[in-house]
C-alpha cells in the first residue's frame, strides 16, 4: 500500500493513521492551536518506518523551497557541451548573450547546439547568480547587525561611565 500526503492534509489525522497502523506512537504528534484551529510542524528529519506488518511508511518533512548551489570554481555539469565551448569564447566573463567573439552563440547560429539548449542554460546561470547574491546579503546583513550590536553594547558603557 502507498499512501501520500499532501501539506493541505491534516497532518495529526495523517500520524494518528500511522500510528494506528504501526499499533504503538511511532510519531509524534502535536496539539492543534486554540487561537488559530492548526497545528505545528513536528517532523524535522526523513525517516523510514516499518510496521509490524511488513509494511514501511517514509516520513518526509515538507520541502519550503528548492534552491541550486554552486561554488564559483565548479561549472554546471548538466552542460558540459556549453561548458566546452564558453572555454573558446574571446572574454572569460562571458554571458553568452551578446558578445563578439562568443563560441557559444557562433554554436547556436550553426546549429552546433540548440538555442533553447543555451536558454536553458541561461536560465539555471540566472538562478545560481540569484541564489549566490541572496546568499552573500544574507550574510552581509547578519555581519550588519553583529555589529550593530557591539555598538549598542559600546554607547551602554560610555553612557554608565558618564553616570558614575
Amino acid at each position: 500500500m502507498l499512501f501520500c500526503k499532501i501539506s493541505q492534509l491534516n497532518t495529526k489525522t495523517f500520524y494518528e493513521t500511522i500510528n494506528h497502523l504501526a499499533g504503538e506512537n511511532i510519531r509524534k504528534t502535536g496539539a492543534v492551536g486554540e487561537r488559530v484551529g492548526k497545528g505545528r510542524h513536528t517532523t524535522t528529519s526523513r525517516d523510514l518506518l516499518l510496521l509490524p506488518g511488513g509494511g514501511m511508511v517514509i516520513d518526509n518533512p515538507g520541502i519550503r523551497e528548492i534552491g541550486f548551489v554552486r561554488d564559483e570554481s565548479s561549472s554546471i555539469s548538466a552542460f558540459p557541451d556549453i561548458d566546452a565551448l564558453a572555454s573558446q569564447c574571446r572574454f572569460s566573463n562571458c554571458t553568452h548573450t551578446c558578445e563578439p567573439g562568443c563560441r557559444v552563440l557562433e554554436a547556436v547560429i550553426t546549429g552546433e547546439i540548440p538555442a533553447r539548449r543555451l536558454n536553458n542554460y541561461i536560465k539555471l546561470n540566472n538562478e545560481l547568480n540569484y541564489t549566490r547574491e541572496r546568499h552573500n546579503k544574507s550574510a552581509a546583513r547578519v555581519e550588519k547587525e553583529r555589529w550593530q550590536h557591539i555598538s549598542k553594547k559600546l554607547k551602554n558603557l560610555k553612557h554608565r561611565k558618564n553616570q558614575q
